[in-house]
């Protein structure tokens, strides 16, 4: 299991593919880098509380069983739900449509562990 840090890198990482893909016009992709930037997000967030979760759905359980988690687990299964959509329906995702999901859903979910992980870090 990879580190927190990391976990962290990715996410960075996981970012920029995001603004490079959508860049070129490849919105389907960009939106699967950004659901894998918040799946990084959440992997450095509960590992910090010890909690190993190695699937999909081990994921999604833990990030459900955090209280402080709750109001972004929605989002996180959506960003999910777009991934899926994108990759096994072939649905197709316009520059609107990506940029709603990285202003809206996607900084919102990212901002809470951020915050939660600094606190506790300076705390």
């Amino acid at each position: 299991m990879p580190s927190i840090d990391v976990h962290v890198t990715q996410v960075q990482h996981n970012e920029s593919v995001a603004s490079s893909l959508a860049a070129i016009g490849h919105f389907d992709w960009a939106i699967t880098a950004l659901f894998y930037a918040a799946l990084n997000l959440m992997q450095a967030y509960l590992l910090e509380k010890g909690i190993v979760a190695e699937t999909h759905a081990k994921r999604r359980e833990a990030i459900n069983s955090q209280p402080e988690l709750a109001s972004i687990s929605r989002l996180y299964t959506m960003l999910q739900t777009q991934s899926e959509n994108a990759r096994y329906n072939c649905e197709r995702f316009d520059e609107a449509r990506y940029t709603a999901l990285r202003s809206g859903e996607y900084a919102t979910l990212s901002t809470q562990p951020r915050e939660l992980r600094s606190e506790r870090n300076n705390g």
